[in-house]
């Protein structure tokens, strides 16, 4: 059956609401017609114009253009030579409807397998099981028996039959056929894989499968099959609910990959376990002394994976030093990730505070921006940090560091990366003055350079005539902070206040002013207390809490029961929601730190924080790891118990 165009004319369309008021009804024929003109040679990509004025977003209605269009998108999936019809099954999928399933039977005995892959989610229970039967390519019969499972633990009248199927499935003799069968039954019993440990690393540990797996593992709306690797991590996930599985599953893999000398697995197990590492500390008193331990292990891609975990610990991988000393001169590197096994030891020593760390360690960090290539990475993934993530803590040992940052800053590639470890470090940046200075007339760094004159204060005043002629001052907004940095570094601290008191009560905008600064005068600054006490009650989370620290450290013994209250309301109700920690959360925490009590309503919040296994501090992969661990250091401060 061709598209019939008479038909596609006769269709009021302009009348028609589609799922996205941007895309206008009107284009959908247009496509229509563009498609049945391509015919054979139509490609998936010329399908995608339909989608956002037919696919509704999730939980929507399905649009009148759609309903309009269905007719005509079965007309073009009827001819077997349409070049596109896979994309077209998988659109249809997407805008179905109960009462118009009656092609899909057509659809799950078509001749092309991706054609009867893509129809499997509009298939009810005896629709599979027919196809079931009839089906001998394994790259069909694989989505088959994983869609077994939705309609299992449905009210489908085939229901007890398919978790028939799937229990003979789960015993029979074929491995591949057994994993799925176990990942689709756990849609009728959740606990299923806990209970299936054994099984499921039984099956990842058969070598015989993997081959299997790449060739048959297909899910509709995946060009590409799934391999071995790809399943591990998808029946981890089956394990998220259950945290002691979920972690015993990745140590299990791990003690019969080193026992039976299987790199691969060992591979996969250590990136699942890096994984929980960086949503939970529970898994960091197990993982210790197994990275410890791998760090002898042949596979060097494992040995990158186990210095990775170590430096993510930090101080309490001390005990591996002299081996991850060992580990300097190692250049195995592994496939997925833009770093070698030393790379990641200097990282470790480092965290460690061991100085075994540092030579080489700036050269390594800046290597990427020398690259044409640059560097890419996933950011949860292992990774060395950024080189203003690697450095910044290392103030400790700017004299030792310097002379190559400040060669960085000669060569230019990431000169605004190296300005921020330097504005870091502060009044310890002072011998690179010298190279920081000719920055301040390039735009592209002035902002930065000015930031670093900031930090290291008064012993940069010889810098004030060249900060005054900065590049920066080409954009208006930065007039002020460029003429606050010349008073902050001339030493004049006097002329300091004055200018920040003058710009709080003149502000335009009272709750928008730089009341921020006015912190490090303290009651000097009190003139301006009824002024930030108007941003405390008109702002909302940094802005309110930055207000709130203000006021505090310049009207100590005025009226504080509002700031304190606004910090505590923003601890409290960060922390009753489970989420990721808002950025206001440190500096208010902190906050109530400086005033050296704590109350009980909050200081059972931080007790609840600390004690949770979820890591709370946003980000992803070591930065999220480091961040909860600051943040931990800070509630035990909080609580007295450091």
């Amino acid at each position: 059956m061709a598209m019939d165009l008479a038909a596609l004319a006769a269709v009021p369309w302009e009348r028609l609401a589609t799922a996205n008021p941007a895309f206008p009804p009107t284009e959908v024929p247009v496509v229509l017609r563009r498609l049945a003109a391509a015919g054979p040679s139509a490609v998936e990509e010329d399908c995608h114009e339909l989608w956002h004025p037919l696919v509704p977003a999730e939980g929507r209605p399905v649009p009148e253009a759609a309903v309009a269009a269905r007719p005509f998108l079965r007309g073009l999936l009827a001819d077997p030579g349409f070049g596109a019809r896979t994309a077209l099954v998988e659109l249809l999928t997407r805008i179905a409807t109960p009462d118009d399933r009656d092609w899909v039977p057509a659809l799950l005995a078509d001749p092309a397998p991706a054609v009867r892959r893509e129809a499997i989610p509009l298939a009810d229970g005896a629709q599979l099981l027919h196809r079931w039967q009839a089906e001998s390519d394994p790259t069909v019969r694989i989505p088959l028996l994983l869609a077994f499972g939705e309609v299992a633990a449905s009210a489908d009248p085939a229901a007890a039959e398919l978790r028939a199927l799937l229990a003979r499935l789960l015993t029979g003799d074929d491995p591949v056929f057994r994993l799925a069968a176990l990942d689709a039954s756990s849609d009728v019993d959740p606990e299923l894989p806990v209970r299936q440990l054994d099984l499921l690393v039984e099956l990842f540990a058969d070598r015989t499968a993997r081959p299997r797996f790449e060739q048959e593992w297909f899910l509709p709306g995946f060009e590409t099959s799934f391999g071995h690797d790809v399943l591990v991590h998808r029946t981890a996930a089956l394990l998220r609910p259950y945290p002691d599985a979920e972690l015993a599953f990745p140590l299990r893999l791990l003690e019969t990959g080193r026992r039976t000398g299987d790199a691969p697995l060992r591979r996969v197990a250590m990136e699942l376990a890096w994984e929980l590492l960086v949503q939970r500390r529970s898994p960091a008193a197990p993982l210790l002394p197994l990275a410890g331990e791998l760090l002898d292990d042949p596979d060097g891609a494992v040995r990158l994976r186990a210095v990775n975990i170590l430096a993510a610990l930090g101080p309490a991988a001390a005990r591996y030093a002299d081996r991850l000393a060992d580990l300097l001169e190692d250049e195995a590197e592994d496939d997925y990730y833009d770093a070698r096994v030393c790379d990641f030891a200097r990282w470790a020593l480092t965290r460690i505070g061991d100085p075994r760390g540092l030579p080489g360690l700036v050269e390594r960090a800046y290597a990427p921006y020398r690259s044409p290539e640059g560097w890419g990475y996933v950011a949860s993934d292992p990774r060395v940090p950024e080189l203003t993530d690697l450095l910044a803590p290392l103030r400790a040992h700017a004299a030792a560091l310097l002379p190559e940052l400040r060669e960085l800053l000669r060569d230019g590639a990431a000169n605004r990366e190296v300005l921020a470890v330097l504005a870091a470090w502060g009044e310890d940046a002072l011998p690179a003055l010298p190279e920081v200075l000719p920055l301040l007339a390039h735009s592209w760094t002035a902002s930065h350079a000015v930031q670093v004159l900031s930090a290291i204060g008064p012993a940069a005043a010889d810098a004030e005539a060249a900060l005054r002629a900065a590049k920066v001052l080409d954009h208006p907004g930065n007039h002020a902070f460029v003429a606050s940095t010349a008073l902050r570094i001339r030493g004049d601290r006097a002329a300091a206040l004055r200018y920040y008191t003058d710009a709080v009560l003149t502000a335009t905008d009272p709750d928008h002013g730089p009341y921020p600064a006015l912190a490090e005068f303290g009651r000097d600054a009190a003139a301006c207390a009824d002024r930030v006490r108007h941003a405390l009650a008109y702002t909302t989370g940094w802005s309110r809490v930055e207000a709130a620290r203000v006021l505090l450290a310049i009207d100590p013994d005025g009226p504080v029961d509002e700031a304190v209250g606004a910090l505590e309301e923003e601890l409290l109700s960060a922390a009753a929601e489970e989420v990721d920690l808002p950025r206001s959360f440190r500096p208010a925490l902190e906050a109530l730190v400086g005033l050296g009590a704590v109350r009980p309503a909050v200081r059972t919040a931080l007790r609840t924080l600390r004690r949770s296994d979820r890591r709370f501090a946003a980000g992803w992969g070591y930065q999220r790891v480091l961040a909860d661990q600051e943040l931990c250091e800070l509630i035990d401060r909080a609580l007295g118990t450091v």
